[in-house]
């Protein structure tokens, strides 16, 4: 009796310790990361810088307009989706464009139609880190018919129209872009980023000015990511870092200072 007990304590220990098995893995190198779990894959725990542990799940491929007519431009976006929910804006360079339609072509992530013959539409694939993805846009024979059918966008409305006016005079604040005061002629000073340029004729995307960046875009689904033209790099605005106006650009992986 006595040696059964100790087999079934045996036993019982035995099944214990095969659910409690724990499987280690780790990397060294620059920087060292680890992951600990047990053997069903049920507890998982990772040590080290979390970016390391994002797992790219989908290439997102957008462009600023959905129709062009002869001579239009419009700017081609790329983002990877991570498991996390978050997503990573590429750069232009790191992204590869292709296209079958000879009357368009890309160049910095800009698409441009050429001359338009016909109403038509063409496909663009994108590719990078190893995802492919494909998006649409309208080729339209006629500029106006561009102007007037593209998406059935009512062109009196741009990003900024949706804002609520504040207490103080002037001063309005929209749902994606934050507080800002109206300075009329499409001037407005922004609570951090300063005084800007808006230029806006949709809803869904908005071309700014300002002294220090220059011409950048941004749009109610990206901000606070923002496009900078002149160096065809995308910014982050931190906002956790305010009052003090900073910046991480993701192509040089640095962050800047803002005036």
């Amino acid at each position: 009796m006595k040696n059964f007990r100790l087999f079934s304590l045996f036993s019982f220990l035995m099944t214990w310790v095969a659910f409690a098995q724990i499987s280690h893995e780790g990397v060294i190198g620059s920087p060292f990361y680890g992951i600990t779990s047990n053997v069903y894959g049920k507890i998982v725990n990772q040590v080290g810088p979390y970016a390391d542990f994002s797992v790219l799940t989908k290439l997102n491929v957008r462009s600023e307009a959905n129709a062009l007519a002869s001579g239009e431009v419009t700017k081609l976006d790329a983002s990877i989706g991570l498991d996390d929910g978050t997503i990573t804006h590429l750069d232009s360079k790191n992204v590869t464009w292709s296209i079958q339609n000879q009357n368009v072509s890309i160049q910095n992530g800009f698409l441009t139609a050429k001359q338009v013959s016909k109403n038509t539409r063409v496909s663009i694939e994108a590719t990078a880190e190893g995802f492919k993805a494909i998006l649409f846009v309208r080729l339209l024979k006629n500029q106006s018919n561009a102007q007037d059918t593209e998406d059935l966008v009512d062109t009196a409305k741009n990003a900024l129209s949706y804002s609520i006016d504040l207490e103080q005079p002037g001063w309005k604040k929209s749902n994606w872009f934050g507080n800002y005061y109206d300075g009329g002629n499409q001037w407005i000073h922004h609570q951090h980023h300063g005084w800007m340029y808006s230029f806006s004729n949709r809803p869904d995307s908005a071309w700014l000015w300002s002294p220090s960046q220059k011409w950048i875009w941004t749009s109610p689904s990206v901000y606070p990511h923002m496009y900078r033209n002149k160096d065809g790099a995308w910014m982050y605005f931190i906002v956790q870092a305010l009052p003090q106006k900073v910046y991480y650009n993701q192509s040089s992986k640095s962050l800047e200072r803002g005036e």
